[in-house]
């Protein structure tokens, strides 16, 4: 991958949002931050972290009605996700779910591994902080869009050699 044309996806996948972002080494476009609904119930977890309920996103897609457009966003690019393994598992639950091949796990670069490689926290807001990125700005509440930008700023911080 070139990094004139790489992607940088961060699929921060909640009970019901996704936002992807593209980025080359440069500024992150936001191409879509969509609502999904999700095929079984949400755990009351989901909605005390999230703050979304079913009858928010009741006439929001299924993840199989939006899958192509995922599959043509990433397309041969890596995907990009703190603590990878939550991410991975939900990719592949809906993909399996939808019938389609599943992404390879050598795909996902994990931004909490490589914190933790670089001697930060675990926890994407304290690594980020540690890192000097700035979260001062962001609410408290967890955001998924807000969680895709940091790692996404995380993930260039700590691999400026795999953008040169």
């Amino acid at each position: 991958m070139s990094s004139s044309t790489s992607k940088l996806l961060n699929p921060t996948i909640t009970s019901s949002k996704l936002p992807l972002l593209r980025s080359s080494a440069g500024p992150f476009l936001l191409v879509r931050v969509r609502r999904i609904k999700p095929r079984s119930a949400m755990s009351p977890f989901c909605y005390a972290v999230h703050r979304i309920s079913l009858a928010d996103v009741e006439k929001e897609p299924y993840f199989e009605h939006v899958i192509h457009d995922l599959i043509g966003f990433i397309g041969d690019d890596r995907i990009v996700a703190h603590n990878y393994a939550y991410e991975y598992n939900t990719l592949r639950r809906e993909f399996e779910r939808a019938a389609r091949p599943t992404y390879s796990r050598e795909r996902f670069r994990c931004t909490m591994a490589l914190a933790k490689r670089a001697g930060l926290l675990g926890k994407l807001r304290h690594a980020c902080a540690q890192a000097g990125i700035s979260i001062d700005h962001l609410r408290e509440e967890h955001d998924a869009l807000n969680d895709a930008l940091l790692a996404a700023h995380l993930f260039l911080k700590l691999t400026p050699a795999e953008r040169s």
